[in-house]
């Protein structure tokens, strides 16, 4: 394991495609908080819940959460993308005082 310190969380859904989409929605939507915040519940639902978790798991039989139920991943999800937009609009203001200073 790359990152044993992590071992019982999610960390293929951590550090796996999930943070590549919330980029993306990112990219889209920066500078428009709620748009941001709601779509991604709304995505991350889909994901960590409904539909596609039932088809991936229920259905498919792909993949089985053992340590972390569905909600707590969408949950886990949620909280990372307000880190992340957060991060940004900290180097955000972190960018701007570096041109004042120059």
């Amino acid at each position: 394991m790359l990152f044993p310190v992590l071992k019982p969380l999610f960390v293929s859904g951590l550090f796996g495609a999930f943070p590549v989409v919330t980029m993306w929605i990112f990219y889209f939507t920066y500078r428009r908080f709620w748009i941001y915040l709601i779509t991604n519940i709304v995505l991350d639902f889909m994901f960590a819940v409904f539909p596609i978790h039932y088809l991936m798991q229920d259905v498919l039989g792909i993949y089985t959460l053992h340590t972390i139920t569905p909600w707590q991943r969408f949950m886990l999800f949620v909280l990372e993308s307000i880190i992340i937009y957060g991060y940004f609009k900290w180097q955000e203001g972190v960018m701007k005082q570096k041109g004042k200073n120059k």
